[in-house]
């Protein structure tokens, strides 16, 4: 799933299951109101925000760069 440049949000929680591919959210933003959760096969996130009010989880590869 290719999010880069983009944004996802979920008004009270995000559940992003993709256990079997890939998310690329390069640039972008993943948003929850209360929660969000990621499980991919891999994430890239360099340069973007995964972000909720309360918790957030993220399982399978994890790359990430800060600006």
């Amino acid at each position: 799933m290719n999010n880069a440049g983009g944004t996802l949000f979920g008004g009270m929680a995000l559940n992003l299951n993709q256990a079997n591919a890939a998310v690329i959210n390069d640039g972008g933003a993943i948003l929850g109101g209360l929660d969000v959760s990621v499980n991919a096969a891999s994430l890239s996130n360099a340069g973007g925000a995964i972000r909720a009010n309360r918790d957030v989880s993220a399982s399978g590869v994890v790359s990430a760069t800060a600006t």
